[in-house]
């Protein structure tokens, strides 16, 4: 996970950030927006981004958005030290999901294969028995 130097906590007791999966894992904790996402651009930077703003404490009182920010910076080490943690299984699963995307965008291409709730995604040229593997019996 990369570090987000555009996470940071204000003087209003504001927590702004412009990751939106960070912005996603405070939100599956327990914090709410305290406003609607607004774009940002930025005349000396091409695109644009999503700012989120948070409340330092979460809805449930259960959380500090600085400790989250911080535990979200070291990543898998945090995950490693504490997985038992809500925010480390928030965390893992973002992970996973990026892993994933990056890891199609690099592959060759796929195919998605359903059987039942079942979705596989395998090669183009995967064979009947490398099908019948991965989804444990041959599909429709």
């Amino acid at each position: 996970m990369s570090n987000n130097k555009q996470s940071s906590l204000s003087l209003d007791n504001k927590t702004k950030t412009t990751d939106i999966r960070l912005a996603a894992a405070l939100m599956c904790v327990g914090f709410r927006p305290t406003s609607e996402p607004f774009t940002i651009v930025r005349p000396d930077r091409p695109g644009s981004w999503m700012q989120f703003t948070f409340n330092e404490i979460s809805d449930c009182g259960k959380f500090r958005a600085a400790d989250l920010i911080k535990y979200w910076h070291q990543g898998v080490k945090f995950i490693d030290e504490y997985p038992d943690h809500a925010f480390a299984y928030v965390m893992a699963a973002l992970l996973q999901h990026k892993a994933i995307i990056d890891g199609l965008k690099d592959a060759e291409d796929v195919a998605f294969i359903r059987n039942g709730l079942s979705v596989a995604m395998l090669p183009m040229n995967a064979t009947a028995e490398c099908e019948r593997r991965v989804l444990g019996r041959e599909s429709k």
